[in-house]
Order: structure tokens, then sequence, then C-alpha cells
């Protein structure tokens, strides 16, 4: 679902960009807002995991 919709997304807002940016530019600035979302959402879920582990250990070393 979420791939057809930035799927979906690309043809609205790339014609859009095209009229600021020359294609490379555009095309760059695209892959660099893709690749900089996943590596922030791979920083936010690790600090979740980290954050629930140590919730974790917490409570078994009260136990």
């Amino acid at each position: 679902m979420l791939k057809s919709l930035g799927f979906a997304l690309g043809f609205l807002v790339a014609p859009l960009l095209l009229k600021k940016l020359p294609l490379p530019e555009m095309v760059a600035s695209m892959h660099g807002l893709l690749i900089t979302t996943v590596i922030a959402m791979l920083v936010i879920a690790n600090s979740f995991r980290i954050k629930a582990n140590n919730t974790a250990i917490g409570n078994k070393s009260q136990i």
C-alpha cells in the first residue's frame, strides 16, 4: 500500500518539481529525501528498541 502511495505521489510531485528544477536536480532531491527519510526512520526505530530493552532489563532487575 505504501509503495503504491509513493508511486502515485511521484506522478503528482514530479511535474511540479520539474517546473522549478532541472531533471538531474529533481532526481537527486527526490532520492535524497527518500534516503534521508529511511535513515531517520531506522534511527527512530532503533531508539525505541533500545528504550524497550532498557525498560525490560530494569523490570527484570527489580524482581
